[in-house]
């Protein structure tokens, strides 16, 4: 995952992974746990740095 990355947000999808248009989308975080980490983080983090702080959470802390 990185800051270009593409992502879709699903409602109401207990599916790990998706595939549309011949892409496979795999399970990141619901979108419910990315607002909290937004509001919990500092609000200096330019958009990158704010990414960068979810990505590492989806890898180190879900």
């Amino acid at each position: 995952w990185g800051i270009v990355s593409k992502a879709i947000a699903l409602s109401n999808d207990e599916k790990m992974e998706v595939i549309i248009k011949d892409k496979c989308y795999s399970y990141f975080l619901e979108v419910f746990i990315i607002k909290e980490l937004i509001e919990d983080l500092d609000d200096s983090l330019n958009n990158q740095e704010l990414v960068f702080k979810i990505i590492q959470y989806a890898i180190n802390d879900a």
